[in-house]
């Protein structure tokens, strides 16, 4: 196995990089064309999501290359869920032609499923469980990117016939792809066939359909897959869990603030002008499900109270948000609420920096 010093660029560097450049691809969102006057931020906003996405293959491709890390463990899963939350949340926030891009209980329902599998994940290392990553979470995956990519494309080129000319171009790109790994490495990538499949359906459905009509059915396909694959997690998990023991308080307060917490953070986005706080707080809460899974694997993970004082704060100061009419209170309890978040999971990296932090790990098994 090679070493990480070997390379200019390690895999870790390669994510932290994609983490960095999230907010600026949220914030480049937000410059709508009725904002700005013109579609050049979006332009920009939908190459920068193609870097981003790209990387991800990229510090695979290092790890793979160099041998994985403990860090590298945490940090790509976390990246991924990152990016997913600040790609969907503003376009329920951001206003265009009149309404919202998309509706705030379609983005709650996906970041519900990315809550509940990660409390579930603790749940099965606690047990010395391994709740393995399905073949149909990676589809997932795939049709949430191809809906943001598909529905970005649609709001910046109006013209059917050009868009249709995208689409089949997918379809060849993506033909390509799977030529290329029968021939190259002789052997079948099944990805190829969703691949190929997904963007096969896409295009044939955006001949027939009206753009409204292809956006609605490709929204609620997404939603279906998205709750799909995770009661396919959660059917796994009440097969292998039952018989393991009761849950503990500490397992229960994951679990009713994975139910909570984003519910929550969409409702401030849909009924305040304060969707940076629920972008903040879920993309901390979401970094710190990683480590959460880790920690609980050496038995070292948070505790109830602990848990539960973050929760409690949070969902306090979102409450305050939400039932008042006052925007200074509003904004008051939003900034106590990504306080008590920031606050807490800054406590737990730092009480687990043992634990994937690789140079006190030489030898521990990856």
């Amino acid at each position: 196995m090679g070493k990480i010093e070997d390379s200019l660029v390690s895999a870790n560097q390669v994510t932290l990089a994609r983490l960095f450049a999230m907010p600026l691809y949220a914030w480049l969102l937000y410059q709508t064309p009725e904002v700005t006057g013109s579609t050049k931020m979006w332009w920009i906003a939908t190459f920068a999501a193609m870097i981003i996405a790209s990387t991800d293959f990229v510090d695979g491709y290092l790890a793979r290359r160099h041998g994985p890390t403990i860090l590298g463990g945490l940090l790509d899963p976390m990246a991924d869920k990152v990016f997913v939350a600040l790609s969907f949340i503003p376009l329920a926030d951001i206003y265009y032609n009149g309404a919202t891009i998309l509706p705030w209980w379609m983005v709650g329902l996906i970041l519900f499923r990315e809550y509940v599998v990660t409390a579930l994940r603790t749940s099965y290392e606690i047990r010395n469980l391994t709740l393995k990553t399905s073949y149909f979470g990676k589809v997932k995956t795939w049709v949430q990117m191809q809906f943001l990519a598909a529905l970005l494309m649609i709001l910046l080129v109006q013209k059917a016939d050009w868009l249709m000319l995208v689409c089949w171009g997918m379809v060849i790109l993506s033909t390509g792809f799977f030529v290329k790994a029968l021939v190259k490495k002789q052997k079948v990538w099944r990805g190829a066939y969703f691949l190929f499949g997904g963007l096969a359906v896409q295009a044939a459905a955006y001949q027939f359909l009206s753009v409204d009509q292809f956006v609605q059915l490709f929204m609620w396909t997404t939603v279906g897959i998205t709750l799909a694959s995770g009661a396919d997690y959660g059917i796994d998990a009440a097969k292998h869990l039952r018989g393991k023991g009761m849950l503990s308080p500490g397992e229960l307060i994951r679990l009713i603030s994975a139910v909570l917490v984003p519910w929550l953070c969409m409702w401030v986005v849909y009924k305040t002008s304060y969707a940076w706080a629920p972008m903040a707080i879920i993309s901390i809460e979401l970094a710190v499900g990683g480590l959460d899974n880790l920690l609980a694997n050496d038995r070292k993970h948070a505790r109830a109270l602990q848990w539960g004082l973050r929760m409690g704060g949070i969902t306090a100061g979102l409450i305050v948000a939400l039932i008042s009419t006052n925007t200074n209170l509003q904004l008051a309890g939003c900034v106590f609420a990504i306080v008590a978040s920031a606050v807490g999971v800054g406590w737990e990296f730092y009480r687990g920096r043992d634990y994937y932090l690789e140079s006190s790990h030489r030898n521990r098994k990856l």
